[in-house]
């Protein structure tokens, strides 16, 4: 990497320079920069006004088109110079290095930060980066899952009984179907769960973790699993807390035997799992505005 007739090695011995962060992340205030002012500009306001209802604008005299021009073209530039940056850092680009996991990752970052907030998609772009690389290692990634499912047990049903009565029978069901699992079978429950640990030890005696996994598996608890959580989307009252619990242990299975295994694509399954719940609960996102549309 040249920078102002200064050569700055991208890499040394395979590991990420220092110096290139240093260059990238000046690059990121600079263009950070840029757009704070652009969008705080008469030019934003116009362009805000543009996205909002193109028609008023026009009426209200604004040049639509040239506004149009002006943002593909600024986008078109920041686009061109991270795209110079990502080429440095490799030393060459081919039309498969931005295939449709990547785009999906940008997507997600920019839903979960909020569109039209920088700070959000900052906070997106770093969280999700985070996620990636801790969903890699499957002890990391299965603590981060119980502790995820534990949240949203707490968040849905808060600290009264019904969570309690809901925790309990799902570890209750775990012990007896691995316990029955084994008593039939000792090769349903000859698996090792992936990652280790002492958390991968308990799990390795609550969840079912097959010897050989049957191929036919994969799909059935795939498909079963979507089934159970849209049957939830329906029920309601006791109905509903009766189907959390096999739900519940479906969900660990399915993360201790399928997902874990194949982590690279356990990856996007969990970012478009975020999508969708970010779309529903918050679909503006985090730091996002709520927009308001007048028919």
């Amino acid at each position: 990497l040249s920078l102002f007739g200064r050569e700055l090695p991208v890499s040394d011995e395979g590991i990420f320079n220092v110096a290139y962060l240093y260059v990238a992340l000046a690059f990121f205030v600079l263009v950070f920069v840029a757009l704070r002012l652009a969008n705080a500009s008469r030019t934003g306001r116009a362009w805000r006004s543009l996205r909002e209802d193109p028609l008023a604008a026009e009426l209200m005299g604004m040049p639509v088109n040239w506004l149009k021009l002006t943002a593909f073209a600024f986008g078109a530039a920041v686009a061109a110079l991270t795209g110079t940056l990502v080429t440095a850092l490799n030393g060459s680009v081919f039309p498969q290095t931005f295939e449709f996991p990547l785009l999906i990752t940008v997507y997600t970052m920019v839903i979960l930060g909020g569109a039209g907030s920088q700070a959000g998609v900052v906070i997106g772009a770093v969280g999700i980066s985070v996620l990636l690389e801790v969903l890699r290692e499957p002890g990391d990634s299965r603590f981060l899952f119980y502790v995820l499912v534990v949240l949203g047990l707490v968040g849905t049903l808060r600290l009264s009984r019904r969570l309690a009565i809901v925790v309990s029978c799902t570890l209750a069901l775990g012990f007896a179907l691995h316990a029955l699992a084994g008593a039939i079978d000792g090769g349903w429950t000859a698996g090792a769960a992936s990652g280790g640990g002492r958390l991968g030890e308990w799990a390795n005696e609550w969840v079912v973790v097959p010897g050989n996994l049957a191929g036919w598996i994969t799909p059935v608890s795939y498909i079963g699993l979507v089934a159970a959580v849209l049957t939830l989307t329906l029920l309601h009252g006791r109905l509903r807390l009766a189907l959390l619990v096999p739900t519940l242990y479906l969900a660990a299975f399915v993360w201790e035997n399928v997902m874990l295994a194949k982590p690279e694509p356990t990856r996007f399954v969990v970012l478009g799992a975020i999508l969708i719940a970010v779309m529903v609960a918050r679909p503006e996102g985090v730091l996002g505005e709520k927009r308001v549309e007048i028919v």
